[in-house]
């Protein structure tokens, strides 16, 4: 297992290397030339040294066949010819030409059909040449050979084409997954940022219409301006440690509910939390529930400023439930001030939810009050497979 490991860990070039050297040693052995290539059916001639550097040439440039794999394929089947038409005897290295096809096949990036053209030129002339010297082969005999080659090329293409569409699609994947984390870090940056801050609009606006005489109270709505912009560059500071840290399980923001509550009636809502049961699931789930109920303290400061919000929100070993009810009077429209929306915050909670296995609903009730839902499974949560 070691030794397959090491195996595995060499770089492609080593691989190829060692590979070549194989076959032109195996080239050497007298006892495998059975296994060797014998086109033209010449009459053999003795080894010589030129059979040698013959062998080392179909063999050695093999090493490079993923780098250079044109280049190779030339240089080998220069050789080859060369041996066979100097009919030396049958060698193992020979079946480097069928190794240097398929290289071509799978790595050749440019002149494709050019390199295709010139090899089918170059065997017609190699088999018109052992014609001529002499073979006993008939073209029939050269067409077979032809289906080899022809075989060796397309499975090498084959294997590029795979591994062209394996790299499209992690490409694909990879864009996929950079757009949803894009996706998920601006529902954070609109959840985090959107609560305080427009609490803090909605405060400086209403400060103007107080009279000025009233200066405890004019305190009072600047202080709560300054505390919620301290939040705000709280949970700010915390995302960016999220975005920084290796672990990137740690949620951001995970804040106590009634601290939210307590903010908003600083701000001046009045807002009454029922919280029960014991906070139950993952960090994903938890802060689920705090952006909900942040999302509608902040809805309600938007819209129905001055009017009772009640937030409900029961734990169970089951589920969680919780309900964010906004009670919308006209005295409240007509007093409030208006803070426009990017609509982003339901959108992003509702995919929030939806990724959890939960569902969110949020609308008018019967009696025109402002409704925001939602109901998650922490069983389901807990087993993606569930």
């Amino acid at each position: 297992m070691v030794l397959v490991r090491w195996w595995r860990s060499l770089p492609d070039w080593a691989v190829d290397g060692v590979f070549a050297a194989i076959l032109c040693v195996f080239g050497l052995v007298p006892a495998l030339s059975v296994y060797g290539l014998n086109l033209g059916e010449l009459p053999t001639r003795p080894s010589d040294g030129l059979h040698l550097l013959l062998i080392a040439g179909q063999s050695l440039p093999l090493a490079a066949r993923r780098s250079r794999p044109g280049a190779v394929l030339a240089v080998i089947g220069l050789a080859f010819a060369l041996d066979q038409c100097r009919g030396y005897p049958p060698s193992i290295a020979g079946l480097g030409i069928v190794f240097a096809l398929y290289s071509a096949g799978a790595h050749l990036r440019r002149a494709r059909v050019m390199t295709a053209a010139a090899s089918a030129a170059a065997y017609v002339m190699l088999a018109i040449a052992l014609s001529l010297l002499g073979s006993p082969d008939h073209a029939w005999d050269f067409a077979t050979f032809v289906v080899v080659l022809i075989a060796a090329w397309l499975l090498g293409d084959f294997v590029r084409l795979r591994a062209a569409a394996a790299q499209v699609r992690e490409g694909e994947a990879s864009r996929a997954a950079v757009a949803d984390e894009r996706a998920r870090l601006a529902r954070e940056l609109h959840d985090v940022v959107s609560h305080h801050v427009t609490g803090m609009v909605v405060q400086a606006d209403a400060a103007g219409f107080i009279v000025p005489e009233d200066q405890v109270q004019v305190s009072e709505q600047f202080a709560s301006i300054a505390d919620g912009g301290r939040r705000a560059l709280a949970d700010l500071r915390r995302l960016l440690d999220v975005l920084a840290a290796d672990d990137t399980s740690r949620a951001p923001a995970i804040g106590p509910l009634d601290d939210l509550a307590a903010g908003a009636r600083r701000a001046g809502q009045f807002v009454e939390l029922h919280e029960s049961g014991t906070p139950s699931g993952s960090d994903e789930l938890r802060l689920a529930v705090y952006r909900i109920v942040q999302e509608g303290l902040t809805n309600a400061r938007k819209h129905a400023d001055g009017t009772p919000t009640e937030v409900d929100v029961e734990w169970s070993a089951e589920a969680v439930a919780v309900r964010v009810t906004s009670s919308s009077t006209d005295v409240a429209r007509q007093s409030a001030p208006m803070v426009s929306g990017s609509g982003r915050g339901l959108a992003g909670l509702a995919e929030r939810v939806a990724r959890l296995g939960g569902r969110l609903d949020a609308g008018r009730d019967g009696d025109g009050a402002f409704v925001l839902a939602a109901h998650i499974s922490i069983a389901l949560e807990e087993d993606p497979r569930g």
